[in-house]
């Protein structure tokens, strides 16, 4: 048994079942079915006004040159491609994208049913961690992959946050991982999975979790190991910063430049959560009120509330990390919401 603030647990160190693991590439390609099989293409608004006309125009760069292109000349009166904040030329998958010249349209169904499957994946591994059964971490798996969120992403073309909840399960994982160890492996690789969110223009989920993971380390740490814990976490922080500074610090000298940096809050661009749409997280569309992407997924509510019910224990960290995303997603209806939109950075984001 391993000690933990939330209960002890045991530590499941066997091999999976392999025929549990296959479910969940299957299911991601059976949604995709229509789109791997040429039938359809993924067309979200986004897919089509910047990930496919990005993506095309960096290929074509590569292929005319040898080298990617740094100035987009057909927008804006010119653009700068690497350091606009929205295309990630340099995460893996994209780099297997306009080197090996996949066709654009392709590259995006594949993309998506990979990170469809690393989620999967990952709440499965992170069930386990936390001493659930296989079967139980598979169904979280596919309730996680089909939740409204996803859904919802997919069909607005937002590659960028598909990803980022992709690793979302592995980073609490290996953050888990490696209060839990005490060792450097832990740490380190929860640095190359936080590299990954810049490394694919994700920046508001990174600099959530700069907010999120001290609290969650925080909070799961023995008593006498928690300021060692916090070192040793602001130093991953800064292994992932150095990891991604090929997009972080262009970016960040875009950003600087751009209107986001402004001093000045923009209250309208937080898109708050009307409190008339509560109820739609649900039953979707109750009322005729649509909460668009916070649709969650009943399936995800019905699973949170009945494993907090079974263990109290385990569950009141996250379900008090909900509680405080649900407080923060009300944007300026709420006291909270308005100092969160104080903060220098975090309160420019939508």
């Amino acid at each position: 048994m391993i000690y933990h603030p939330l209960g002890a647990r045991p530590c499941y160190k066997g091999p999976m079942r392999s025929w549990m693991m296959a479910v969940i590439p299957l299911a991601a390609a059976a949604l995709l079915l229509p789109c791997l099989t040429g039938h359809r293409i993924l067309a979200g608004f986004d897919h089509l006004a910047i990930w496919y006309p990005f993506m095309t125009y960096a290929q074509a760069g590569y292929q005319e040159t040898g080298m990617l292109p740094q100035w987009i000349r057909q927008i804006f009166g010119g653009m700068p491609l690497g350091a606009s904040l929205v295309p990630s030329l340099y995460y893996p998958t994209d780099l297997l994208c306009w080197l090996l010249g996949i066709p654009v349209h392709w590259f995006y169904t594949l993309d998506t049913a990979v990170h469809l499957t690393l989620a999967g994946f990952g709440v499965i591994r992170l069930a386990r961690t936390f001493g659930l059964s296989m079967s139980a971490g598979l169904i979280g798996g596919l309730a996680y992959m089909f939740s409204g969120y996803f859904m919802t992403q997919m069909n607005v073309g937002t590659v960028v946050f598909i990803r980022g909840a992709a690793w979302l399960p592995w980073i609490f994982w290996a953050a888990q991982r490696a209060v839990d160890s005490g060792t450097a492996r832990p740490w380190i690789t929860l640095g190359a999975l936080l590299s990954l969110l810049p490394l694919t223009a994700c920046y508001q989920l990174f600099a959530y979790l700069v907010l999120v993971l001290p609290a969650f380390v925080w909070a799961t740490s023995p008593p006498a190991r928690r300021s060692r814990t916090l070192f040793a976490l602001a130093v991953t922080g800064m292994l992932a910063v150095t990891l991604a500074a090929l997009t972080i610090l262009p970016a960040a000298r875009y950003f600087l430049a751009s209107m986001r940096a402004d001093s000045a809050t923009d209250w309208s661009s937080m898109e708050p959560f009307l409190s008339a749409e509560i109820p739609g997280l649900l039953v979707r569309d109750l009322f005729g009120h649509n909460p668009k992407t916070k649709y969650p997924g009943i399936v995800v509510l019905l699973l949170a509330t009945l494993g907090a019910t079974q263990n109290w224990q385990k569950a009141w960290l996250w379900l008090l990390l909900g509680a405080a995303g649900l407080l923060l997603a009300l944007g300026p209806a709420t006291p909270a919401g308005v100092l969160f939109a104080w903060l220098p950075l975090w309160g420019s984001f939508r």
